[in-house]
């Protein structure tokens, strides 16, 4: 049986924006799972992005499988949320993150909105994320993979998650994690070792 893996977009984004991705993990041999979270302008709280995602885990994924998760800048805050709230962590073989806000970015400021307020540095969701991130790490050891020239989670290093490995990857545009050869490499790499070995610590 294929291994699952679910994609979780970030804001304005839909599953498709992991064509690319999506095509290179299911020559490897993964069953590729990217749905789209709506309404993606983050104009509601992310909790309902995160229900939302449950509910397309339980309707979607074989019953009990296991699968591997990635969230994908705004997607790494909801997937923490899901994991934290919603998910049988049991069945979570790996979690890995893209220049997710982890503490936040000062262009949440932007615009206010629910979503955009949550993404802001220390908000109360934020807050709550960190304060929970034991339900996580007690199964878990997360990836997370950031940009030191990301121009849209400011400052960049807001990506470096403290339960994670975080590991900087030299890509200059936030959304070029996508494409980028050298992110996909090290995301099979740690998708295989996380298949061969036990997740739980």
């Amino acid at each position: 049986m294929k291994p699952n893996i679910i994609l979780v977009h970030g804001i304005l984004n839909q599953g498709r924006m992991f064509w690319t991705m999506a095509q290179h993990l299911a020559k490897c041999g993964f069953q590729v799972y990217a749905p789209d979270l709506k309404p993606n302008t983050a104009i509601t709280s992310l909790t309902l992005l995160s229900e939302q995602l449950s509910r397309y885990i339980q309707n979607n994924l074989p019953t009990n499988s296991s699968y591997h998760l990635l969230g994908f800048s705004m997607g790494g805050l909801i997937s923490r949320h899901y994991l934290q709230t919603y998910a049988d962590i049991h069945r979570v073989q790996s979690f890995t993150t893209l220049s997710s806000p982890h503490k936040g970015t000062l262009n949440a400021w932007l615009l206010p909105l629910k979503g955009w307020k949550e993404m802001r540095p220390n908000s109360l969701f934020l807050q709550q994320l960190s304060a929970n991130d034991h339900r996580i790490a007690s199964y878990l050891r997360p990836l997370s993979l950031w940009t030191p020239f990301d121009l849209v989670i400011l400052p960049a290093n807001s990506s470096i998650w403290n339960i994670a490995t975080n590991e900087s990857v030299h890509i200059p545009i936030h959304t070029a994690m996508l494409y980028s050869k050298k992110v996909v490499t090290r995301l099979v790499q740690h998708l295989g070792k996380e298949n061969t070995s036990s997740f739980h610590r």
